[in-house]
């Protein structure tokens, strides 16, 4: 036995349920009201990510709550006449009328709601993500003159710059006070973000 396609049970899971309820009382468009619950879901939920991300971020993107609950009353209004036209009798055409609206009320509310949730569960991965971020550029300057190994010393004097000597390959200490030059030589400084001098003696 083939099986159906899942796009296919997606677009159409509207019109099984009201089949199940109703039969072969209502003969309406297998996709239409899904398909109408689905943009409204869609719609609510893009406007309100829009609306989140403009007080967020001070952008300028159109995102109307007038505009979407207009596009929203159309589709109603179509879906009514459609439940008019296709019901048997006045009782099944009116209770499709009110399930079709409740539905598209409710995948709004989903929307919106799933909008706020995504925007919340982003913006928190933001903030982590940047606390991540700077507790490592923190702990890596922190680290980065404690940790003993190869470094190079470099000298700004204008004289040693001119004659190529400006850099001295060496071990600097664990506290970043004392450098072991290659050359022989050992050099100090009083902080780490003084200025190294030859140790004479």
């Amino acid at each position: 036995m083939k099986k159906s396609f899942p796009i296919k049970k997606i677009v159409t899971f509207f019109h099984s349920i009201e089949k199940n309820i109703w039969g072969e009382d209502i003969n309406a468009n297998p996709c239409f009201a899904t398909i109408s619950i689905l943009l409204a879901t869609l719609v609510a939920a893009i406007t309100t990510g829009g609306n989140i991300i403009n007080s967020w971020f001070d952008t300028d993107l159109q995102c109307s709550w007038y505009i979407t609950m207009t596009i929203l009353l159309f589709i109603m209004v179509l879906n009514v006449l459609e439940s008019v036209l296709a019901a048997e009798n006045a009782k099944v055409a009116t209770l499709r009328c009110l399930l079709v609206i409740g539905c598209m009320i409710g995948g709004a509310l989903v929307g919106a709601i799933t909008s706020v949730v995504i925007a919340i569960i982003l913006a928190i991965v933001a903030v982590v993500l940047f606390l991540y971020l700077l507790l490592g550029a923190l702990s890596g300057a922190a680290s980065g003159g404690s940790k003993k190994g190869d470094v190079e010393l470099r000298s700004y004097d204008i004289i040693d710059v001119m004659m190529g000597q400006d850099k001295i390959s060496g071990t600097m200490s664990s506290d970043g006070l004392t450098f072991d030059g290659n050359n022989g030589k050992t050099y100090v400084r009083d902080s780490c973000s003084g200025d190294f001098r030859e140790k004479i003696g």
